[in-house]
């Protein structure tokens, strides 16, 4: 297999392409900043990734670009080209016969499904993204959109939401929560990273939307009391909101991806939140 990883320096893209390189695979990673060993892909026109794919020739292509998935960190311009006009021209390159065949793993985000986002830029340029590529699968594109759950891990990028708990339980800080009862489904880097690799070597992998969470539905609220416990800080710290205001509910239909591919989430929330505070403490 020869695996190439867009967005490569990134959170989920970095695990991917270490966890491909650390199992012999062949794999190329590419990052819109200048970083050793990874191939440059300075923006996401059509023309740069033809260019990209022409010259490495991969057999399974991850998108696993994500801009602005964290506030403010990224333009609606830039999101716009990153997330939705991307994946149009990965599927126009992967269907068009100008290039040797590639199959699609597209990285998609649970939070389009919820509602709750829907005035969020990255949110709705993630869903154009992944209702372009399931109407392309259904058209008989060769791949599949893996729909992300909340992840989490070392290296999280700064104000996501495992970060802020993990990091007030370690600082003995008061944490304020907006939103205690809404309910997630958190899974750890790693083991999004395998589903990504199992996938990405399935002969069988499905030519759907498949779910890659846990399947264990934790509150807001649960979350910041077990990291706070874990840290030994005082839970007492933690303040929340109304608990009586309804809950979104975003937790993952996990069958799918056993059924799928054989694989299923190892990593527990505790076990994940003690490495990040092992390490963040270290």
């Amino acid at each position: 297999m020869r695996l190439l990883v867009l967005g490569a320096s990134g959170f989920i893209g970095g695990a991917v392409y270490r966890l491909a390189h650390e199992s012999h695979v062949e794999v190329f990673g590419t990052s819109r900043r200048d970083a050793a060993g990874f191939v440059s892909l300075q923006n996401t026109s059509i023309d740069e990734v033809r260019r990209v794919l022409k010259d490495l020739g991969p057999d399974v292509v991850v998108n696993a670009i994500g801009s602005g998935v964290t506030p403010g960190t990224s333009s609606k311009q830039e999101m716009d080209h990153a997330n939705s006009l991307l994946a149009k021209s990965l599927v126009s390159l992967a269907t068009d016969g100008a290039l040797p065949p590639f199959r699609l793993i597209h990285l998609a985000s649970s939070r389009r499904r919820s509602g709750f986002h829907r005035n969020d830029d990255y949110v709705v340029t993630k869903e154009e993204a992944t209702n372009f590529v399931l109407e392309a699968l259904s058209a008989g594109l060769n791949g599949c959109s893996l729909e992300v759950f909340n992840t989490y891990g070392p290296g999280q990028p700064e104000g996501r939401l495992v970060n802020l708990v993990v990091r007030g339980g370690i600082d003995r800080s008061d944490l304020i929560l907006e939103t205690p009862s809404h309910v997630r489904d958190f899974v750890h880097l790693d083991d999004v990273a395998q589903a990504v690799i199992r996938v990405a070597g399935s002969k069988n992998s499905p030519k759907q939307s498949v779910e890659i969470g846990t399947g264990v539905p934790t509150t807001v609220a649960e979350l910041a009391h077990l990291a706070y416990k874990l840290a030994a800080a005082e839970t007492s710290r933690i303040v929340t909101g109304n608990l009586s205001e309804p809950a979104v509910v975003e937790v993952a239909d996990i069958r799918p991806a056993e059924e799928a591919f054989g694989w299923r989430a190892e990593i527990s929330l505790r076990d994940g939140l003690k490495q990040m505070i092992d390490l963040a403490k270290a």
